[in-house]
């Protein structure tokens, strides 16, 4: 098996994909052994930005 995203201009071995921006991904698989064997996952699955971090710090004092 072989994955790709958009178009399938490069194709790699794990369907795991890092450093994505946020936007549309046509997201396909092949055959590895019969590389004609393409299906289309998912032609527009979005990633989008994901929610600003926020903490609040509070100061405990420890006594022994």
């Amino acid at each position: 098996m072989s994955t790709a995203l958009n178009g399938g201009g490069s194709w790699q071995g794990s369907g795991n994909f890092a450093l994505l921006t946020p936007g549309s991904y046509n997201v396909l698989i092949r055959d590895a052994g019969h590389t004609g064997c393409v299906v289309v996952l998912n032609n527009s699955y979005a990633i989008s930005q994901p929610a600003l971090l926020a903490a609040t710090v509070t100061k405990t004092d420890v006594s022994l």
